[in-house]
C-alpha cells in the first residue's frame, strides 16, 4: 500500500467519524466540524478550507484538487481516530508490519513536516520488498530443476 492510499484511508475515516459525531452530511459542515475538533483536542489549527480540499482530493477523487496533508496534520488526524500517529494507524489497520519493519518505518517517518513525496519511500520499499519475496519464491523453483 502506498502512502497516498494510507492518507486517503485516514481522510475517509476522519470524515466518516465526523459524520457520525456531528450528524452532518455535507463536506463544508463536516470540514468545519473536523477543524473545530482538531483545534480543541490538540491545540493545532487546521482550517475548514484545508479539510474541504482534502475531501475534494481524497473522497471526491478530484486529481487536480490541491491539498496533500503533511505528516504532522496526518498524525493529528490519526490521533482523532484513536491512533498514536500514522505509523500506529498503518500497523494496526494492516497488521503486516513486523518489529523490524516498525523500526524501518519510524526511521523513514522521523520528521514532522515532511511532504508527501518523502514518506512515499517507505511504502514503495514495502511494495518492492513484497515483489522481491514473490520473485525469490518463484526463482527458487527454477534453480531446483
Amino acid at each position: 500500500m502506498e502512502y497516498k492510499e494510507v492518507i486517503r484511508e485516514v481522510i475517509i475515516l476522519a470524515f466518516e467519524k465526523a459524520r457520525k459525531e456531528s450528524l452532518q452530511n455535507l463536506k463544508t459542515p463536516l470540514s468545519k466540524y473536523l477543524s473545530f475538533k482538531i483545534e480543541n483536542l490538540y491545540k493545532i489549527y487546521v482550517s475548514e478550507k484545508t479539510f474541504v480540499r482534502y475531501y475534494d482530493k481524497f473522497i471526491d477523487g478530484r486529481d487536480n484538487a490541491t491539498g496533500i496533508p503533511n505528516r504532522r496534520i496526518i498524525d493529528f488526524i490519526c490521533k482523532y481516530l484513536g491512533y498514536d500517529n500514522v505509523i500506529d494507524f498503518y500497523s494496526k489497520k494492516h497488521k503486516r508490519i513486523t518489529e523490524f519493519n516498525q523500526r524501518e518505518v519510524k526511521a523513514g517517518f522521523s520528521g514532522f513536516n515532511k511532504p508527501l513525496h518523502d514518506d512515499t519511500l517507505f511504502f514503495q520499499k514495502k511494495k518492492d520488498q513484497s515483489n522481491r519475496m514473490k520473485n525469490n519464491k518463484y526463482s527458487s523453483f527454477s534453480h531446483n530443476r
